[in-house]
């Protein structure tokens, strides 16, 4: 799964058989949110920073990465 981008990354932080989640950062490490499972959706979802700003760009990413993470999840 893609974890590079323009101008943010992903580190995963856990990494169970069923759970996994990553943090968010820009390429200078500053950290811009997580990204988790929320098991009453079943899907992973991106909770932000408070205060922080995103481009339409920079969202569009980490919706690709979700969408791919949310692909590995097993039924």
């Amino acid at each position: 799964m893609k974890t590079q981008f323009k101008f943010i990354h992903m580190v995963c932080w856990l990494d169970q058989e069923k759970d996994r989640g990553w943090i968010v950062l820009t390429n200078k490490d500053s950290p811009l949110g997580t990204i988790t499972w929320y098991s009453r959706w079943q899907q992973h979802v991106f909770d932000p920073v408070v205060g922080t700003t995103y481009s339409a760009g920079c969202l569009t990413d980490i919706a690709a990465f979700i969408v791919e993470a949310n692909k590995q999840v097993s039924p």
